[in-house]
C-alpha cells in the first residue's frame, strides 16, 4: 500500500506546479492498465467511462469509472491545461496512425488517391491507348451503420467484476513526452485514495478531450430539454483514445478536500433509457 503523492517523471519546475495531493494508493490500482480507446456514456447522474484494451482479442473493459455530473466540467478544464502545458513542452501530441485502405479501393472508383499504381485511373495498362471510354466513377458507399450499445459491448469482454466501476469525485492528471496518466480519486475522510488508474498515449488525448466535451454538452442539451418539458432521457456518449504517465498535471477539485469531490454518489444508468456509446 503506497500512501503519498502520485508519482511523476519530469517534474519540471516546482514553482510551476499545483500544491500536492497526498492520495492513498492501494496495492490493486497502484499498477494501473493501459488503454487503447474509451467509452463515454451519460447516465442520470453520472458520466460512466469505460476505458478499453483492444490490442488483440477479445478487446476488453480494462477499467470503468463513475464520475458524479458535476465533476466533468472540472475533468475537462484540467485535461485541457495539461494537453496546454504538454504542448509547450514537446509540441503538438503524434497523431495516432489509421487503418490502410486497400489498394485496390482507390481503382475501381477512378480516384488514384489510394493505389497510386498503374492500374488505377490514369494508369498506362487502364486506359491509356486503348480508346475506350473510362469506367465511371461509381457512387460513394454510405457512411457505415452506427453501432447499437448491444453491438459495441458485444464485441467487449465485461467482467463481472467490472460491472458496477470504480468512483471518483476527482481527478489527478501527469503527463510524460509521449504518455498520460489518470489517477481517479475518492475524497473522503479522513483520507484521499485512488480509485482507479489509468494510462493513454498522448497522441489519444485530443481525442479523448473532444469526447469528454461532446458528452458535457449533450447533457447540457438534454437538461435544457427538459427545462421546456421535453423528455431528457436517452444519455448521450463520445468516445476516444488515449495512454500514459508522467508529470506537470493539474488535478480536478470540486470541493476544499484533496483532489475533488463532486455532488452525491450517482445512481447507475436507467437500463429503460440505455445510453447510446461511441466507440473509438
Amino acid at each position: 500500500m503506497y500512501d503519498g503523492p502520485t508519482p511523476s517523471e519530469d517534474r519540471g519546475d516546482p514553482a510551476d506546479r499545483p500544491a500536492q495531493l497526498r492520495a492513498r494508493v492501494p496495492d490493486h490500482v497502484s499498477d494501473g492498465v493501459f488503454s487503447t480507446g474509451v467509452i463515454v456514456m451519460t447516465g442520470p447522474s453520472e458520466f460512466v467511462l469505460d476505458f478499453l484494451q483492444t490490442v488483440g482479442r477479445p478487446h476488453r473493459v480494462a477499467a470503468r469509472v463513475v464520475l458524479p455530473h458535476p465533476v466533468m466540467p472540472q475533468f475537462i478544464d484540467a485535461l485541457r491545461k495539461n494537453l496546454d502545458l504538454y504542448q509547450q513542452r514537446f509540441g503538438p501530441p503524434p497523431t495516432p496512425p489509421t487503418a490502410a485502405k486497400p489498394a485496390g479501393a482507390a481503382g475501381a472508383s477512378g480516384t488514384a488517391d489510394a493505389s497510386g499504381g498503374s492500374n488505377a485511373s490514369g494508369g498506362s495498362n487502364a486506359l491509356g491507348g486503348s480508346g475506350a471510354a473510362a469506367t465511371p466513377p461509381l457512387e460513394p458507399s454510405p457512411s457505415p451503420r452506427r453501432p447499437t450499445p448491444q453491438e459495441i459491448y458485444d464485441d467487449l469482454k465485461l467482467s463481472d467484476t467490472m460491472l458496477s466501476g470504480a468512483y471518483a469525485n476527482g481527478v489527478m492528471i501527469g503527463h510524460g513526452a509521449s504518455e498520460f496518466s489518470l489517477d481517479f480519486l475518492t475524497s473522503f475522510f479522513p483520507q484521499s485514495a485512488v480509485s482507479a488508474r489509468v494510462y493513454l498515449a498522448a497522441g489519444q488525448m485530443p481525442r479523448l478531450l473532444e469526447s469528454l466535451q461532446s458528452a458535457q454538452q449533450g447533457l447540457v442539451r438534454s437538461r435544457s430539454g427538459d427545462a421546456h418539458g421535453r423528455d431528457p432521457r436517452g444519455p448521450d456518449a463520445g468516445g476516444s483514445s488515449a495512454g500514459g504517465s508522467g508529470s506537470g498535471g493539474s488535478d480536478v477539485r470540486g470541493s476544499d478536500t484533496a483532489g475533488g469531490g463532486g455532488d452525491a454518489p450517482g445512481s447507475g444508468p436507467d437500463p429503460n433509457s440505455g445510453p447510446d456509446p461511441d466507440l473509438h
